[in-house]
């Protein structure tokens, strides 16, 4: 039963599914009195059995309530809000804690599933509703922010800390307007580096009101494009925006370009639309590309000099990186990703090679001959620029005539839809370790986009993987 509560929490919201409505309303109905969802009739059993078949069950049921109260307020029933606040209530008995053995992971895990519910957003327009449930969360972000920053996990875990603190620490925004790429408002309040995708919103429809357009309840769609915003930074779109008097700022369901659901702030116009002009979806933003594909972008994962953006960007745009550096074709494509993201790569990085750009010593490559760790930086790019920059890696020639180079393209999953890719050598051999200058780019880009990361913890980490192979 439990794991296919998971599974029901995976999915879609879609009231229009007769199926899925059943399966919500069966879960409102099991609800007990004391507002759990626990599985057993007791609390008196073993706390590992509490743990696993009392308190999870409530946190998956709630996880699901929550996810749906923010789609849509009326499908939890006329007494919604108490039945999701009872909900909730339940939640906080052991602090979202897993069993005694690995308490710390099993907390992580259930704070990744009401993640997959929507609960930034929920505390940040109902946290009213269930205040208890809200000063726990706040209680553990907290916790969580103070055990990134002292360095205080275990190193497994380090990577699923940072997600839940950069998860926090942010917003998703809808933008429709002059604060898309491009447009007036764009570089001032908003970076391309927190672009997301382009994303569709159901129910709305958008009026020209003069010098920028503002969208109301209605019958129809709007495109446009979704941003994760650092939380300091939604104050200067609130500004912006006139929130409270011009706009109104609401959590609303959205879908992603590439079909995937998600939550988001959206302004929405606070004035009578009588005599403005409604914008149809056919003028609308974005309408003549929005068939373009997942298939035409890939997330490109650097983990050695790439890293550092600036160094990057002369492999799309052309010419050297330093004075003296090697020369680099310029892509046909020269805009810059549309993207970009810290990404860890399940593979150790290594230092090989004799590299001419760097004094011939070594450079980055991936072992990709078991699982490991690497720190990278994805960019969101075309296939074309991406096809490019594989080349320029290898002297111009596809990655399959490199022999000692980067001659293998690896494929590593998938991240909002869009393939992610890297390149390495198949082999493991000919090390050689890294001159001083390259280890300060490097430096740079984790730098650049580890933020969290303290300096100590860099050269750690960047000898570690020297010693590979030494």
């Amino acid at each position: 039963m439990r794991e296919e509560l998971k599974k029901f929490l995976q999915e879609e919201v879609n009231p229009s599914d007769e199926m899925w409505r059943e399966n919500l309303q069966a879960i409102i109905d099991y609800q007990d009195a004391d507002g759990s969802f626990k599985l057993m009739d007791s609390y008196q059993v073993p706390i590992d059995a509490r743990i696993d078949f009392c308190h999870t069950p409530t946190y998956i049921c709630s996880a699901i309530l929550m996810k749906a109260f923010l789609t849509d307020e009326t499908l939890l029933g006329i007494s919604g809000e108490e039945i999701l606040k009872d909900a909730l209530n339940a939640c906080c008995y052991v602090n979202l804690h897993g069993d005694r053995y690995d308490e710390g992971r099993g907390q992580m895990e259930n704070i990744q599933m009401f993640m997959q519910a929507g609960v930034r957003e929920f505390l940040q327009y109902h946290g009213r509703l269930c205040s208890k449930f809200s000063r726990m969360m706040e209680n553990i972000i907290m916790e969580y922010r103070d055990k990134e920053a002292e360095n205080d996990c275990p190193v497994e875990w380090e990577g699923i800390v940072h997600s839940i603190n950069h998860y926090f620490a942010h917003s998703n925004v809808f933008v429709y307007g002059t604060l898309m790429r491009g447009e007036s408002n764009h570089e001032f309040f908003l970076s391309n580096d927190w672009f997301i995708s382009r994303a569709i919103v159901a129910g709305f429809d958008m009026y020209d009101i003069g010098y920028y357009p503002g969208i109301i309840p209605g019958e129809g769609n709007v495109l446009g494009e979704l941003y994760e915003v650092p939380v300091d930074a939604i104050e200067n779109l609130d500004g912006l925006e006139g929130e409270g008097n011009l706009y109104i700022r609401r959590c609303i369901p959205l879908t992603k370009e590439t079909g995937e659901p998600a939550f988001a702030s959206v302004y929405i116009y606070n004035h009578d639309v009588d005599g403005l002009k409604m914008i149809p979806e056919s003028l609308q933003p974005y309408t003549a590309e929005w068939q373009k594909g997942a298939e035409d972008y890939v997330w490109y994962v650097s983990y050695g000099s790439n890293m550092l953006k600036e160094r990057f960007m002369h492999y799309i745009e052309g010419s050297a990186f330093e004075s003296g550096g090697a020369y680099h074709e310029p892509c046909e494509d020269t805009s810059a990703p549309l993207a970009v993201r810290q990404y860890d790569i399940p593979y150790d990085m290594y230092f090989r090679n004799n590299s001419g750009s760097w004094g011939g010593q070594g450079v980055s490559f991936l072992d990709i001959t078991k699982a490991g760790h690497a720190k990278g930086v994805a960019y969101l790019i075309s296939r074309e620029q991406f096809e490019h920059v594989a080349c320029q890696e290898n002297g111009g020639c596809p990655p399959e005539y490199s022999n000692d180079w980067y001659d293998t393209v690896v494929s590593i999953g998938t991240m909002g839809g869009y393939e992610v890719v890297t390149i390495t050598n198949s082999a493991t051999e000919n090390f050689n370790r890294p001159s001083d200058a390259y280890i300060e780019v490097l430096c740079q880009g984790l730098q650049e986009k580890y933020p969290g990361m303290t300096i100590p913890q860099i050269v750690s980490y960047l000898v570690d993987c020297g010693n590979r192979g030494a």
